[in-house]
């Protein structure tokens, strides 16, 4: 892409960014969310201990059959771009499982906007690989929960996970060379807190170039089911995850890696504590979700669904009353400590974009630019 084209990216990036903001301070909604988490689908090849997705299968005869097919999710997103959109983060379930993942980037780049896909890493071939770099996807996100088998593949739930991640990450990483960014995303949770400092060291050397750390949340539609938390740190826990989140930051600066913002960790360890800081959340307002059957969530953690694309139209459920109650309560919510709904107010608040320019600029450029566009 040319000088040109890489300005206009940004300048556009930036002025949607500044618009969503001024709109939160006017106690106001944007025309459409900055970014879309879209579930793909709930099937999925794990059985891990933090997401019990895997068990709706067991609730559905055909999965497949009931999720928003790929045109009617391209017909949403591609329209909500001139409105503001800039990036779409799509996962699962997994997925790789969707034979149609190709055509919804292809399609998704078509319109201009940053795509994601957050995978299990398990499923990645070559053959996957080059489908998904050929219909230009900006960045990849496997999960791994620790620096071992031993530990990734017990979260995970099946015996040889971590080798098949790690693999399909590497191979990723050097086909991607140039076109596009790979990252890990880690799980923060009682089985791993005395190893997540070893997590910056594996996620550069399978060539990543950012680490992200996700606290452990019971929160649907993930843990329906759970009988016995086994991974939720308990307070005797808590001087381990500080020292291990201080590490995770050191060592990602000494790295180069990109990470989660040092409020978002530290307030990690205070969201266990059960004395979470308070953030303006941007569910609903920069941020939503759309489930593999269509419904839009403002977020999942109030699982309270807005309404659903399959039968209506996205601008009707953005507008909703339903939604615009839930923004009204989102005001003082401190019931979770997501990142995909904290980091948008931490980092894209006008607060933040007048006092660390610099360090918004970085974010607005790893979130919805595509790797290309920043060469």
């Amino acid at each position: 892409m040319s000088r040109l084209g890489r300005s206009l990216r940004l300048a556009r990036a930036l002025s949607n960014t500044a618009r969503a903001a001024t709109y939160d301070w006017l106690g106001k909604f944007p025309p459409a969310p900055l970014m879309v988490y879209v579930e793909l689908t709930r099937r999925c090849n794990m059985k891990c201990q933090h997401c019990d997705i895997w068990m709706t299968a067991q609730q559905h005869e055909n999965l497949a059959a009931s999720e928003v097919p790929g045109h009617r999710l391209l017909e949403v997103l591609t329209g909500l771009a001139p409105k503001g959109l800039l990036a779409v983060d799509l996962f699962g379930g997994e997925p790789l499982l969707r034979a149609d993942l190709p055509e919804i980037i292809h399609g998704l780049k078509g319109a201009g906007l940053h795509v994601t896909v957050t995978t299990n890493g398990t499923l990645l071939t070559k053959e996957r690989c080059d489908s998904l770099l050929t219909a230009g996807l900006d960045q990849l996100l496997v999960s791994i929960d620790g620096p071992d088998a031993a530990t990734h593949d017990a979260i995970r739930g099946k015996p040889g996970t971590f080798a098949k991640a790690t693999a399909g990450l590497q191979m990723f990483s050097e086909m991607a060379a140039g076109r596009a960014r790979t990252g890990v995303n880690t799980l923060v949770c009682r089985p791993n807190l005395e190893l997540l400092s070893q997590m910056p060291e594996l996620a550069r050397t399978l060539g990543a170039s950012q680490l992200r750390l996700l606290p452990y949340h019971q929160c649907y539609p993930f843990n329906q089911f759970v009988q016995e938390d086994k991974l939720m740190p308990r307070n005797h826990d808590i001087a381990a995850l500080a020292t291990a989140l201080r590490l995770v930051m050191e060592r990602a600066g000494q790295m180069g890696l990109h990470t989660n913002s040092r409020t978002y960790l530290d307030g990690i360890e205070r969201w266990y504590r059960g004395d979470p800081l308070t953030v303006r959340c941007q569910a609903g307002l920069t941020v939503c979700d759309i489930n593999g059957f269509g419904e839009v969530y403002p977020c999942y953690t109030l699982a309270r669904p807005a309404g659903n694309i399959k039968t209506q139209e996205f601008s009707e459920i953005w507008q909703s009353a339903n939604l615009t109650s839930h923004r009204k309560e989102s005001k003082g919510c401190d019931k979770c400590w997501q990142s995909c709904y904290i980091e948008p107010g931490l980092r894209l608040s006008l607060s933040a974009l007048w006092a660390d320019r610099q360090a918004v600029l970085h974010d607005v450029m790893e979130y919805f630019l595509g790797h290309k566009d920043r060469a």
